[in-house]
């Protein structure tokens, strides 16, 4: 399966495979992104990238790098040592919780948060926003969540080890 077909079938939309049932639009940003080099494996929307540029940060100006804080944050159980913290599209994000065993991030911004998730090579992010809708396995519409999201991201984790990616 290509990465683009696994991102829209378990992170973008999540088919229960006990069921055949689809949740759908579970995230705001799905991506799978190389850890070694930043480089897009897949994402949606398409226009999703790990950034690089200069920002006031305390009163100096800094360099962002956003897969370099996200490595960080990683290496130090969650925690982000490099100025601007951990940032996705310029989004500044907290963290709310790190699983070292599982590799899991969980992240907080104001109106909503993300999950991301490591594997031996790329990082499968899932952000989400409370103000936005998915449609769940019963065809009903709620707001965008932790749980579901995180769900997603952490199948999708299995999936990509179990590929040995």
């Amino acid at each position: 399966m290509s990465w683009q077909n696994h991102l829209q079938n378990v992170l973008a939309n999540n088919v229960d495979e006990s069921t055949g049932l689809t949740a759908s639009n579970l995230s705001e940003i799905a991506a799978i992104v190389q850890i070694s080099d930043g480089t897009i494996k897949a994402a949606s929307p398409s226009t999703f990238s790990l950034l690089s540029y200069a920002m006031d940060h305390d009163g100096t100006k800094v360099t962002i790098n956003e897969l370099n804080n996200l490595v960080d944050a990683f290496n130090h159980q969650g925690e982000c040592s490099k100025p601007g913290g951990i940032r996705l599209n310029r989004v500044s994000y907290t963290t709310l919780s790190f699983n070292p065993d599982r590799q899991v991030l969980q992240l907080k911004k104001n109106v909503g948060g993300a999950v991301i998730a490591k594997t031996k090579t790329t990082f499968v992010i899932g952000t989400y926003n409370t103000s936005l809708k998915f449609t769940n396995y019963s065809g009903s519409d709620e707001p965008q969540n932790l749980t579901m999201v995180k769900y997603a991201v952490e199948q999708l984790q299995t999936i990509l080890l179990d590929e040995s990616m």
